[in-house]
């Protein structure tokens, strides 16, 4: 795996600080400066983009937790490039370069099952581990090949080390020990296979044994077939003296029901009749009782009440008075509306008279009622003028029949004969023309001419 870029975006002292390593030949890369130059800071950046950022950090003095970045591109031995950025979060903390989250196995080919811890040990050896290492060479006394061993792969006083792991050998085994774990399981195991033998059998042993289980397992199979039997009859026996005294109270009760006779067939919803009368006879016996106590009331105050016979003389007038009162209050309440029709009456009567008769006032207008007489005689002439004017209009209908039958009269003769009235024709032409012969009719017409 190559390191193509490095990009501290939001990362300690950094913001967009870009470090490329792009090169087509293998090298080394050597990034140098001043103390709090931010060599280290810039390590702890690369191991954030491959491994992610801790769960606590020193290095979001500059820029807050939620805005801690870092971009880079890493490239594959097979030449192919990945590049991504890292941000400070506990879940989907690998985003491509558009934001959108990727997954953690994508690392997998580039790192090559280097976790955090061997990085550290094998390419993050910062200034404290070699001053650690350091002391380590000096105590190891001699032992060179372990303290640079020990040096090179970061790990801290290896005779410490060793010296307890040869410990912890001890306490698991000894040769000739008994107190020690595996000492102790290898004990037990011994004893074990010893155990096992003494309760092991032979082929023919077990034959026997497995012979008797089956035969054992078929005898318990009938006897568990012949317990079911009797289990189930035992149940019906008992399911029959259950039923014993119910029979004979069964049979008491048809005998009683069969010297009762025909009985009556009740409803389906009898039972909800029967509540609803309950409910109903509750209901009148309450208002029975209540009644009660009201007429009870009502005739102690009748005990106490001293009647007044002048008053009670006048029984059909109150009577009547009292009958009369809905009638009153009625009009009482009609009255606005009344007086408002009323007055609306002799508004529209006083612009009618003052069209008809402009010299008299609303309170003469009685001067103009008609007599009975001249009522009758206005009726009859009313009656008279429309019989006229029925008669008028059929003269008229006979007028316009006669004047066509004088046109058709005239076409026929070629002259034009003096117009006449229908009274002046003579009975022959008036009998040819209701006929319709047309030849007697003109032989009647000049007849009649002549």
């Amino acid at each position: 795996m190559k390191i193509n870029t490095l990009e501290l975006k939001a990362f300690g002292p950094f913001t967009d600080k870009i470090l490329d390593f792009h090169s087509d030949d293998p090298g080394l890369h050597i990034i140098f400066g001043p103390n709090e130059a931010g060599k280290s800071s810039s390590l702890r950046g690369l191991k954030a983009f491959l491994y992610g950022f801790p769960e606590r950090t020193s290095d979001n003095f500059l820029h807050p937790n939620d805005q801690l970045r870092v971009d880079g591109t890493l490239q594959g031995p097979d030449g192919q490039e990945l590049s991504f950025q890292r941000r400070k979060k506990r879940k989907a903390d690998i985003l491509d370069t558009q934001g959108n989250p990727l997954d953690q196995s994508i690392l997998v080919p580039f790192l090559h099952n280097i976790d955090a811890a061997v990085f550290d040990t094998l390419y993050g050896i910062n200034h404290d581990v070699l001053v650690r290492g350091g002391e380590d060479i000096l105590a190891q006394k001699g032992e060179v090949g372990q303290a640079l061993f020990a040096a090179g792969s970061g790990l801290s006083s290896l005779r410490t080390i060793l010296a307890s792991l040869d410990a912890e050998s001890d306490s698991l085994f000894k040769p000739r020990g008994s107190k020690q774990l595996i000492n102790t399981a290898l004990a037990e195991y011994k004893q074990l296979q010893k155990k096992v033998r003494e309760t092991s059998l032979s082929g023919r042993q077990w034959q026997e044994h497995h012979n008797a289980f089956q035969k054992a397992e078929e005898e318990r199979t009938e006897i568990e077939k012949t317990r079911r039997l009797k289990e189930s009859r035992i149940r019906h026996l008992k399911r029959l003296q259950q039923a014993l005294p119910l029979l004979s109270l069964l049979k008491k009760h048809r005998q009683q029901l069969s010297s009762m006779g025909s009985a009556i067939v009740l409803p389906d919803d009898f039972s909800r009749q029967r509540r609803v009368v309950e409910q109903e006879q509750h209901s009148t016996l309450l208002q029975r009782s209540e009644a009660s106590t009201r007429l009870k009331n009502l005739k102690e105050k009748h005990l106490n009440i001293s009647l007044n016979n002048t008053l009670l003389d006048q029984a059909e007038s109150i009577e009547d008075l009292y009958q009369r009162l809905g009638s009153f209050r009625k009009a009482m309440d009609d009255r606005p509306k009344l007086d408002g029709m009323r007055i609306a009456s002799r508004t529209e009567a006083s612009d009618l008279l003052r069209r008809i008769r402009p010299d008299l006032s609303l309170d003469d207008v009685e001067t103009m009622r008609l007599a009975v007489s001249k009522k009758t005689m206005i009726q009859n002439l009313a009656r008279r003028h429309d019989v006229i004017l029925q008669k008028s209009r059929q003269a008229a209908k006979q007028y316009q029949a006669l004047r066509h039958d004088l046109e058709t009269v005239q076409d026929l003769l070629g002259k034009t004969p003096e117009p006449c009235e229908d009274g002046n024709l003579s009975q022959a032409v008036k009998l040819a023309r209701k006929s319709g012969d047309i030849d007697a009719f003109i032989s009647a017409m000049h007849s009649d001419q002549e």
